[in-house]
């Protein structure tokens, strides 16, 4: 396992797990106001659901595509343009996280949490080997 990408996958990691326990204590405490109507909550957690899936999508075809002419692992052009790539695919991954979170700070939904749970899941499996 390369140490380099290990690092960015836990420090991306923390951070949005820092991001989730503040935004749920933000609500909880009932600190910020619901911005969003009611009837807007099915919208918003579609939205969230769509941008989860296909940033998913992209993050792995472009992983794939960056990926796919590598030859020798041990070369350190290659190691960079692998640490690149998932790079690219673990933002491709927060993305969503990050959005189901922001969205749950301005509408108070609760199943967008549990979106941006099941993508903090997709993401720790997706820690660099």
């Amino acid at each position: 396992m390369n140490k380099k990408r290990f690092f960015i996958h836990t420090a991306m990691l923390a951070s949005m797990m820092l991001f989730l326990v503040i935004a749920v204590m933000l609500k909880k405490n009932e600190i910020v106001a619901n911005l969003f109507e009611v009837n807007t909550h099915y919208f918003l957690l579609a939205l969230s659901i769509l941008s989860s899936m296909i940033s998913l999508f992209i993050g792995d075809r472009l992983y794939k595509k960056r990926t796919a002419n590598i030859t020798n692992i041990l070369s350190d052009s290659d190691e960079s343009k692998i640490t690149s790539a998932y790079i690219i695919k673990a933002a491709c991954i927060e993305m969503p996280i990050m959005l189901s979170i922001i969205l749950f700070i301005l509408s108070g939904y609760k199943p967008l949490i549990i979106v941006a749970t099941v993508m903090i899941f997709i993401f720790l499996k997706s820690r660099p080997k």
